[in-house]
């Protein structure tokens, strides 16, 4: 009966370390594609200068699948990978941070368009569509 429960005993234990690996492994796992930020992809239904920002910029409203969709910041940071410029129907696939700020109109009567996805670290342009 000893030999019994002590056999339960490490069973139980190696199982609740095995759990323990899974979890942590595949938070670290999780971690490491959005350390930093988002990926997205779709295509660019609308583009709006940010007439009031310093370093330019536009707001692009993407249509994406997976939670891609939104409002995204390019400014003059944006790395854009591929021949041309970011234009109406164009289509990305890119990395996106938190945040950003987009202001239209003429100083000092600028008015915040929203930014609801992020500020485009990187993006790169589909082609062959």
């Amino acid at each position: 009966m000893k030999k019994y429960k002590n056999s339960i005993l490490t069973a139980s234990i190696l199982s609740v370390v095995f759990i323990a690996v899974l979890l942590i492994t595949s938070k670290v796992y999780a971690g490491f594609g959005s350390f930093g930020g988002s990926y997205f992809g779709g295509q660019v239904i609308s583009k709006i200068e940010c007439t009031c920002n310093v370093d330019g910029g536009s707001q692009l409203t993407i249509s994406g699948p997976f939670g891609s969709s939104g409002t995204y910041l390019e400014n003059s940071m944006t790395r854009i990978y591929g021949n041309g410029e970011i234009s109406m129907m164009s289509r990305l696939l890119g990395k996106a941070t938190q945040g950003g700020v987009c202001l239209i109109g003429v100083q000092p009567n600028c008015t915040e368009l929203p930014i609801t996805e992020g500020t485009i670290d990187y993006t790169g342009l589909a082609s062959g569509f």
